[in-house]
């Protein structure tokens, strides 16, 4: 049986175990031992990394699958020329020599139609085309496939880890989807969960399951703003909390951005500031991925220094060194490393058009339901000048009273900067690995299933208006009927 979120139809129902706000999930190692049969897992299926958890004595725990325990897998798929697949860091690895016949980012083609691929123009090495039902494949030196079909491989991979470390069969699973997911986006990945092998799908909104693993305290009054940058999306959600309950007021985001794209910013300084002037041909496809790999190492060490040095492999009579010391054919290396220094601030600068839209997505989103971000600065300044006054806002609370950062790309210090700039708060310091929160989260709706997790409801946002609704009409007729009761007096 299928059961999952149809948006604006459906939502879920999330859990977790009752913890003050600060408490952090517990994530350690899970050990290899006998798990009870029918376990429900909890899986981010994420455009850049994936990963699955699952409940173990009431909180959610990463089960590393990956080679060497690693507790995220690349949500690469690499196709040889027999056929066979390869998944995760092994996938990625041959991206660099067979860029054609590895695929990445493919969460951003799901359930999408060809003609909004198009106008949008992903940069991937690999090659994609219209399919027959007019959304998209991609041709392959080896057959076609289709990303239902990738997202499945990949799940499969995750599925198959978790059983040999002693959970049984698996059948039952909470994936999770970007808050924007249309209709068709949802259903493509049902299906690939149905194709992976499981008998039952549920979906969670990622924002969701990001406020569930950061321990949010369902009993405090509060608005949370959720940025989650993952590789290929940047969703923004914000959350009214209190009474055990927790209502999506807004989502909003940008579909056709992450951290992929500050890899692209990156990938293309390199390639014309450095690699051009050279007359190297740095589009061509293995250059791209090359350049990819480079840039995605840069970006993260950048997250925790200024400056990192760069070495890029070029032919040796193309290195600038040929011309102090011209060396015959045959003679030397094939490559030598051209090195080249990125800093933290020239990252920025790459990466300002990238914040902009940022920026514009927080904003659009904020202001569906009219919470002013530029209020809340006044109000913290107010807070530092005189704690204690004027505060009270019509709620209690401030318009937004927490910012929750999700995903690996919010890592990078810039992003930090651009909330307090909007907000003038700190995001809350990570409790758990941004890369790993939305998939602790699924584990926490998991918990539901197998009732190892209270209940704590989650309304969407056409839920909580519907609520209030009929809120509003059950207290216009019960002033009705006392209106008519003094009449009749």
């Amino acid at each position: 049986m299928l059961v999952g979120i149809r948006p604006r139809t459906v939502t879920v129902l999330c859990a977790r175990k009752k913890t003050s706000q600060r408490d952090a999930p517990a994530t350690k190692t899970t050990p290899n031992r006998a798990i009870p049969k029918q376990h429900v897992v909890g899986i981010d299926l994420g455009t850049t990394n994936s990963a699955l958890a699952v409940i173990e004595q009431g909180r959610p725990v990463i089960v590393p699958v990956a080679p060497g325990d690693a507790r995220t897998t690349p949500s690469v798929l690499h196709v040889r020329a027999d056929g066979s697949k390869v998944i995760g860091q092994a996938a990625k690895s041959a991206g660099r020599h067979f860029p054609k016949d590895t695929l990445y980012s493919s969460k951003r083609f799901i359930g999408q139609q060809h003609t909004i691929v198009t106008k949008r123009k992903p940069r991937v090495a690999f090659d994609w085309a219209a399919a027959p039902d007019g959304t998209v494949h991609f041709p392959l030196t080896k057959g076609v496939i289709t990303p239902e079909e990738v997202a499945a491989h990949i799940l499969r991979h995750l599925l198959t880890g978790a059983e040999q470390k002693g959970y049984g069969q698996i059948t039952k699973a909470v994936i999770s989807v970007p808050a924007y997911f249309n209709e068709a986006q949802t259903e493509a990945t049902e299906a690939a969960g149905l194709l992976a092998g499981l008998e039952t799908v549920r979906l969670i909104r990622e924002p969701i399951a990001a406020a569930l693993a950061y321990g949010v305290d369902a009993q405090q009054d509060q608005t949370i703003l959720v940025l989650d940058l993952g590789g290929g999306t940047f969703d923004v959600s914000l959350l009214e909390v209190g009474g055990g309950t927790i209502e999506v007021l807004a989502t909003g985001g940008d579909p056709h951005l992450g951290g992929d794209d500050w890899d692209d910013a990156i990938v293309q300084w390199l390639g014309e500031t450095h690699l051009r002037p050279l007359g190297l041909d740095w589009k061509r496809p293995s250059a791209v991925g090359a350049l990819r790999t480079i840039a995605e190492s840069a970006k993260r060490a950048l997250s925790a220094s200024n400056r990192v040095q760069l070495q890029i492999p070029v032919p040796a009579y193309k290195h600038p060194s040929a011309k102090q010391s011209p060396q015959k054919p045959g003679e030397g290396p094939a490559l030598l490393p051209l090195e080249v220094i990125l800093t933290r601030g020239q990252m920025e600068k790459l990466a300002a058009p990238l914040y902009r839209r940022m920026r514009e997505a927080i904003d659009k989103t904020c202001w569906q339901v009219g919470v002013d971000l530029e209020q809340v600065i006044e109000q913290q300044s107010r807070r530092k000048q005189a704690p204690g006054k004027g505060l009270i806002t019509p709620k209690g609370r401030l318009p937004v009273s927490e910012v929750l950062l999700v995903g690996g790309a919010t890592r990078m210090e810039g992003l930090r900067q651009l909330v307090r700039n909007m907000t003038g708060l700190d995001a809350r310091e990570f409790v758990v690995d941004p890369d790993e929160a939305v998939a602790l989260g699924a584990a926490v709706q998991a918990g539901i299933f197998e009732g190892t997790v209270e209940d704590l409801h989650v309304m969407d946002v056409w839920q909580a208006a519907l609520t209030r609704a009929f809120a509003a009409q059950h207290l216009t007729d019960q002033a009705t009927a006392d209106s008519g009761s003094d009449d009749e007096l």
